[in-house]
């Protein structure tokens, strides 16, 4: 508190002095009444102080927390230590618009916030204290339920983004999510909606406990790539599900969607995707072309159930050819997309997943799925809720491009939803004779 209203006092005698100084430049000193000065210096004045009492909390963070440089240097001969404090001034609050009257609307609806705070240092301002404080700034400045990312901007600002994403499932829209052409729809984040190019997509490895919202997510992206600026892109996709298929069934009246349900089938499978991948590469070294235009999706519902296969000789089978597909997959445009509760050596090997560069974890208390995102520790600087704490729908989706780790709400796809959209997209792609994988 000392440094604020240290703070609060040197802007005072600063803006009076400015104030004196702005009124006898205009005025002149012939010109000079006492009574206009004093009226014109307290309306300065009165200005700062309504300033610090809107923003007191803010301005009196970094000093309260200890989040200003400290540095100790040795002084003539070194016979005797000085401490030199460089602060940091809180310069201004931002509301977060995304540009559109109607967006805000529906953002504030679903009970998404955002807004950011900016602190400048004469000197130089670092983010490290900010991030290592990350749970006390939430704190202290009573935002909970708020997450922050914090970024430098130039060499002397600091920018902190609090937001607060929806607390549970908001409902799948088609009109609004799928608007964009040529990317797969994520869900909000931090910035917003969230999308991902379809050219800067690769192999996907989700993980989460039973009832996190997996299955929702991957209804999400299957209905992303089903929309009709996605589908042209698109060669096939693979619906992989050895618990029976009961989650998928309801696309399989659609064209380009095929299913896989028995593991005997699957390893023949592969053996269909590894053909059609050799092709593909070769067709791509035969004309100098680094990376294939259109796109096939392999989806796996539980890739786990493989490991619990009896036969060893056909697991290992599976996940020769799946190590082989994730290594040179992405190159072809075969992509995938494999889903578990819970990854670890002995249920995928190592090979495969770290092929698997775009990671999402949903709800978890395995630290075998947190660490495949980031460490705990490293964790839980970006973001103050816990993992195992998340609520439905609620994930860390880590770009394996550019390794950016974003914090999202993933929408909720009702069945009566799901229904409606499967049967549009029936009528608008009716299934061709050609034969299911």
């Amino acid at each position: 508190m000392f440094y604020t209203f240290k703070l609060l006092v040197w802007s005072l005698l600063l803006a009076s002095s400015i104030a004196i100084g702005m009124y006898l430049g205009i005025n002149g000193l012939n010109n000079y009444k006492e009574i206009w000065l004093y009226v014109f210096a307290l309306f300065i004045d009165m200005g700062i102080v309504a300033w610090f009492v809107l923003y007191w909390r803010y301005i009196s963070m970094p000093y309260a927390l200890n989040l200003y440089g400290k540095f100790i240097h040795n002084t003539f001969l070194g016979l005797r230590d000085k401490r030199t404090v460089f602060l940091d001034f809180f310069v201004g609050k931002q509301r977060y618009s995304p540009g559109s009257i109607l967006l805000s609307v529906f953002y504030k609806s679903i009970g998404f916030r955002r807004f950011d705070l900016y602190y400048f240092n004469p000197i130089a301002i670092t983010k490290e204290p900010y991030e290592k404080n990350a749970e006390q700034i939430i704190h202290f400045l009573g935002l909970h339920g708020y997450s922050i990312s914090i970024k430098p901007k130039l060499r002397k600002i600091v920018k902190l983004s609090f937001y607060k994403l929806p607390e549970s499932y908001y409902y799948f829209d088609i009109l609004g999510f799928l608007k964009r052409g040529d990317s797969v729809f994520l869900g909000i984040g931090k910035d917003g909606f969230a999308w991902r190019k379809l050219e800067s997509l690769d192999h996907h490895l989700v993980v989460g406990e039973s009832g996190a919202g997996k299955s929702n997510f991957m209804h999400v992206l299957l209905l992303s790539l089903l929309h009709s600026n996605n589908m042209d892109k698109i060669n096939n996709i693979y619906l992989v599900d050895l618990k029976g298929g009961i989650e998928l069934k309801h696309y399989e009246n659609i064209d380009k969607m095929y299913f896989v349900y028995d593991i005997k089938k699957l390893d023949e499978f592969l053996d269909f995707i590894l053909f059609e991948m050799n092709k593909i590469l070769k067709e791509l070294r035969d004309k100098n072309i680094r990376k294939a235009k259109k796109y096939t999706f392999i989806f796996f519902d539980e890739i786990g159930a493989i490991s619990s296969y009896p036969d060893k000789k056909l697991r290992e089978s599976i996940f020769r050819k799946l190590a082989l597909i994730a290594m040179q997959g992405r190159a072809a445009g075969i992509l995938l997309f494999a889903f578990a509760q819970k990854i670890d050596t002995t249920i995928l090997p190592s090979i495969i997943v770290n092929n698997l560069q775009t990671r999402v974890l949903f709800k978890t208390s395995s630290d075998h799925n947190i660490n495949l995102v980031d460490l705990k520790e490293n964790l839980r600087k970006m973001f103050t809720m816990e993992v195992q704490d998340f609520p439905k729908g609620r994930c860390i989706y880590k770009d394996g491009v550019t390794s950016d780790k974003i914090l999202l709400q993933v929408s909720y796809v009702s069945d009566a939803v799901l229904l409606s959209l499967v049967k549009y997209y029936e009528k608008i792609y009716p299934k061709s004779a050609r034969e299911s994988a």
